[in-house]
């Protein structure tokens, strides 16, 4: 997606410039807020704002991906965001396993929510893919 490539850029810019220059970017700094919308309405909807993301727990992101084709979750994510969270039951501090992560990110979903004090696969995994790009996520 278009808006991927440009922050993968700006990111890459950010990165090799001297640390006196490292501020936040302008137009990140202008991102104010993104209001979450259910996910009911994921591929179907049409009427998404840009200032909207996909809001869904770990459960719902399952149904999707059992409901909906890796086609229509990749055009999906090339119109909006979509980020997941743990369900509600996971009490204790632990983490996605790290196949559903992979899982997860292989159908763009942009942000997966992990707790990122415990160093267990899945934190693992997520890491091991910030350092292939740089840190860039």
């Amino acid at each position: 997606a278009a808006w991927v490539e440009r922050i993968n850029r700006e990111v890459w810019r950010w990165n090799h410039q001297g640390d006196s220059m490292r501020k936040v970017h302008p137009s990140l700094s202008s991102i104010i807020y993104l209001a979450s919308r259910k996910h009911s309405s994921v591929v179907d909807g049409r009427d998404w704002l840009p200032t909207q993301m996909c809001s869904v727990d770990e459960r719902g992101a399952e149904k999707l991906m059992r409901d909906r084709t890796v086609a229509q979750l990749l055009e999906s994510a090339n119109e909006r965001m979509c980020r997941v969270y743990p369900k509600a039951t996971r009490v204790n501090s632990e983490n996605f396993e790290a196949k559903t992560v992979a899982e997860l990110l292989l159908r763009r979903f942009q942000m997966v929510a992990l707790n990122v004090q415990t160093n267990d696969e899945a934190m693992q995994y997520v890491s091991a893919l910030f350092l292939q790009n740089g840190g860039g996520g």
